[in-house]
């Protein structure tokens, strides 16, 4: 029997495990077998970080700008997967007819820190400018750490300019 001894590197960082093949070959003149092959798990060593998660969303939006983007930043555990379910929920505002609804799982991959998540908004003819108009996004069922407890529903209000036609100008040539 023989030892064969494999150093593996450590770079300090908080990290999942990770994994390699060993495979023997050409053993001059012994004879392996069919078992050539093992896999290898490199456990780290370091403490496990979650994840925590924070979201951004203006406050205001008009649904002639067509879409609200949410913005979901990771500011710790960047070094693990993680996931969590963005949905939409009735305010005021009602899915179908002021916004799609949306349902949504994000993943975010090892060191990804940013993504973010668009939600169609229905434009229509009825002026609305006061922003009396609301719906929630929720972030939900977060797997690998932790959405800041501010963060976890967020209300979008909705304003609908209709533009005045006294004033559109028409370029005549």
């Amino acid at each position: 029997m023989k030892t064969v001894n494999i150093k593996i590197n450590d770079n300090q960082l908080a990290q999942s495990d990770r994994y390699f093949v060993f495979t023997l070959v050409d053993a001059g003149d012994a004879h392996i077998g069919d078992f050539n092959r093992a896999m290898i798990k490199i456990e780290d060593d370091e403490p496990y970080v979650p994840s925590e998660l924070t979201a951004q969303a203006p406050e205001v939006v008009d649904k002639g700008d067509g879409k609200v983007v949410v913005t979901l930043r990771r500011t710790a555990g960047i070094e693990y997967y993680f996931t969590v379910d963005v949905v939409t929920e009735d305010g005021s505002a009602r899915k179908d007819e002021d916004y799609l609804e949306t349902r949504q799982t994000v993943t975010f991959q090892p060191k990804e820190f940013e993504k973010t998540v668009e939600i169609p908004l229905i434009h229509n003819d009825v002026q609305e400018l006061n922003a009396d108009k609301s719906f929630r996004v929720l972030l939900q069922n977060p797997k690998g750490g932790e959405v800041e407890e501010d963060c976890r529903t967020l209300t979008i209000a909705l304003t609908n300019k209709v533009p005045d036609p006294s004033y559109v100008r028409v370029n005549s040539e």
